[in-house]
């Protein structure tokens, strides 16, 4: 007997449209499961797959006649409080969800669509026997857990599932215990007959609109903002979905309108000529009335008809008698991601496994793995299910699991990088990469035939991989699952650095700066090194600094590949300096201490063979002397200039004429001035920078700060001189 429950929800509920206004976390999971690229490449091709479909269907005008039907089981899982709801609520929730799939009174809107589809309440078990299509099982799983997903997931499905290529399962719970307030979770078809596959859905949400919502997951139904606004084209972008708008949010609001893209698509698809409201959708989070559109229904059907095709050759509602019953059979193998099963049963269409012999199903597949906690014989049960019953077998099996991925090789290797471009492995010219076998092993076999424990490659000139097998002290072969990819890395060439400028003799304290020649190789970090201690991370390719007594510079270079390169080493030997001081006067005895090499000048002028320390002045003027010790590249001018008046000049030493103030910042004032007098100004090496008639006020705003010497002079005689000093 069929039952479809079309009617009761006019005896238990009332027909107040409730809106989901909740999220589900399908979203999420699905996100989660194209982190495998397996996974993401089928969820590709099924949508390639009824892409093509549809493209067919609308080239031959075909549309659904005969509703299709799918067999669902509800799976209760409780810890008998209100969650363990009776057979009736069951009754009406799926009641609820035929009539909203069939956009049916009370949940009727004119611009929905009959989906075609039905779903029936399971009648014949997978043996083959009478059943209400209702379980019943005690257990904590009630409670899911979420966090970057439902972390006890297999547990609950574990505890009661029927094989999901013949039967929707939808297990109903307590409560999913999330931040976001999900009520409910659905697989898509990419999981079709997997251990996942199916509907989990909280107790108290059987009655509205999220059944609605996951079953169309279930079909292969996006939500309606998958994508956001992207329409080049409607059956490949967004939703997949041409006759729903595109939809950027999850938006509760109704109406509400998030993109402009509509008329984007001219793929000959598009039913849109002007820019629209987003619909109110089942597969939206919205809080007006709800509806499927036609587009849809052909994307559900066309999934259903495809990758989801043995639900309507299943005889669980016994619309289809008679089919062959499977012989059970299977067969397995030990590799790195565990025990590795294949379902070979006859008329099989799928199968249930009990991988430790303990009565509880560990997972469903016609190809799965199990991880085994140790090596050892274990007795494992395949049930395999066909459109006609179910075969059991049991059947001993030896569990080879591997300790780690990379076993039998240990600590994985060193020697090798990766790439930071292509992500390979690369081994450096001249750099020995090591690897390391697992210890105490009977015997070794790598890859290129050595049987050393570890092994040592340098110099690599073409691609390798790496790999070993082991035998171990039980006879036991161990190889490794996932050999390491090596390429060799082109020969780095040593860049080169230099001082910048064209100076070739460097003082003590001397800034310079140092430059770095990348062209040979890209750079991607560079290291500044010092003899003195000095160890610099730079991203330019210069680098200043302060020069010591003597030092060596080198730069480290990484490269693209990950390879270091060394640039030959900079050795400068700097020169001690000579320190400005003062000069020594004993009347016109001049005398330098610092240095071992002398210049004499008077007046800015050189004085010829003036190279001693001691110098006799033998003219009227004002002496400084340059000196150095070892290059005069390094040398000092003195501090002060010495002015001298040669005897006869008697008027030298008037004291009449008063310069103030001193020090001073602005103007200098000169009292007892008169007509013919010039007052000169003298920098630190005799140069005049000022000289102008003497007048009792001196502009100074030119002089920067600093000591000065000055002259008085009246028709070329020197009448009084000293020294100012500018603050």
């Amino acid at each position: 007997m069929k039952t479809y429950l079309l009617l009761l929800s006019c005896v238990i509920f009332s027909f107040a449209v409730r809106a989901q206004q909740v999220p589900c976390g399908f979203d999420v999971m699905n996100a989660e499961m194209r982190k495998d690229p397996d996974t993401r490449l089928r969820e590709e091709k099924i949508n390639r797959d009824i892409y093509n479909r549809l493209l067919q269907n609308f080239s031959n005008n075909k549309v659904q006649q005969v509703p299709l039907e799918i067999p669902v089981v509800f799976h209760i899982v409780h810890l008998n409080g209100p969650e363990n709801v009776p057979d009736s609520v069951i009754a009406a929730g799926l009641n609820e969800l035929n009539l909203r799939f069939q956009n049916a009174a009370p949940y009727f809107d004119s611009a929905g669509t009959d989906i075609q589809i039905l779903f029936c309440l399971a009648s014949v078990d997978p043996y083959g026997n009478p059943t209400t299509g209702i379980t019943r099982d005690v257990s904590v799983n009630t409670d899911i857990t979420w966090t970057t997903g439902p972390v006890n997931d297999a547990a609950l499905k574990n505890i009661s599932r029927w094989e999901p290529n013949l039967y929707f399962n939808i297990w109903v719970i307590r409560s999913i215990i999330s931040m976001n307030g999900y009520v409910g979770y659905s697989s898509f078809p990419v999981s079709a007959g997997n251990s996942n596959d199916g509907v989990v859905v909280q107790y108290n949400y059987l009655n509205g609109t999220v059944l609605a919502h996951e079953a169309g997951h279930y079909l292969g139904l996006y939500h309606t903002f998958e994508g956001g606004c992207l329409n080049d084209n409607c059956l490949l972008n967004g939703d997949h979905v041409c006759d729903t708008p595109p939809d950027a949010t999850s938006n509760f609001v109704c109406p509400n309108n998030s993109c402009s893209t509509e008329l984007n698509d001219t793929s000959g698809f598009n039913p849109f000529i002007t820019d629209m409201d987003e619909v109110p959708d089942y597969m939206d989070y919205t809080s007006c009335s709800l509806l499927f559109t036609q587009g849809q229904s052909d994307r559900m059907n066309a999934s259903l008809t495809l990758t989801r095709s043995t639900l309507l050759q299943s005889n669980g509602c016994g619309q289809h008698p008679g089919g062959s019953i499977p012989v059970a059979s299977f067969t397995y193998s030990n590799n790195c991601n565990g025990t590795n099963f294949v379902n070979t049963s006859v008329n099989s269409v799928g199968a249930q496994w009990d991988f430790d012999s303990d009565g509880f199903i560990d997972g469903s597949g016609n190809n799965i793995a199990y991880q085994y906690p140790a090596i050892g014989n274990y007795t494992v049960t395949i049930y395999a299910a066909g459109y006609g019953g179910m075969d059991t077998l049991s059947q001993v099996i030896f569990a080879q699991p591997y300790p780690y991925q990379s076993y039998p090789m240990i600590n994985g290797f060193s020697g090798v990088s990766a790439s930071l471009y292509t992500g390979q492995l690369t081994l450096c010219q001249g750099v020995t990469a090591q690897f390391y076998g697992e210890p105490g092993m009977a015997s070794y076999l790598w890859f290129n035939g050595d049987t050393t424990q570890n092994l040592s490659i340098t110099n690599l000139a073409a691609p390798i991989d790496v790999s070993l097998t082991a035998v171990d002290s039980a006879g036991l072969t161990w190889f490794v699952c996932y050999p390491v990819h090596i390429e060799p890395a082109p020969a780095t060439v040593p860049p080169l650095i230099s001082v910048a400028g064209n100076d070739t003799i460097f003082c003590i304290g001397d800034t310079i700066t140092l430059l770095f020649d990348y062209s040979p190789i890209f750079h991607t970090s560079l290291f500044w090194n010092s003899q003195v201690g000095v160890t610099t991370n730079w991203t330019d390719t210069s680098y200043t600094t302060v020069l010591p007594l003597s030092s060596n510079y080198w730069v480290m270079q990484t490269d693209s590949n990950g390879c270091m390169a060394t640039t030959p080493t900079l050795i400068i030997d700097a020169i001690f300096p000579t320190y400005p001081s003062n000069i020594v006067q004993n009347n016109n005895i001049l005398y330098y201490p610092p240095g071992n090499h002398f210049q004499w000048y008077i007046n800015g002028v050189l004085i010829p063979n003036s190279d001693s320390a001691y110098y006799v002045a033998q003219q009227t003027g004002c002496y400084t002397v340059y000196s150095w010790w070892t290059s005069s590249d390094c040398g000092s001018f003195s501090l002060d200039s010495v002015c001298i008046t040669i005897s006869g000049i008697a008027s030298a030493e008037t004291t009449d004429l008063i310069v103030s103030p001193n020090p001073f910042s602005g103007k200098i004032n000169i009292a007892g001035t008169s007509e013919g007098m010039e007052f000169i100004v003298y920098d630190v090496i005799s140069r005049p920078v000022i000289k102008e008639p003497a007048s009792a006020e001196i502009n100074t705003s030119l002089l920067s700060p600093g000591i000065y010497t000055y002259q008085i002079r009246k028709k070329g005689e020197v009448i009084k001189k000293g020294k100012i000093i500018k603050q």
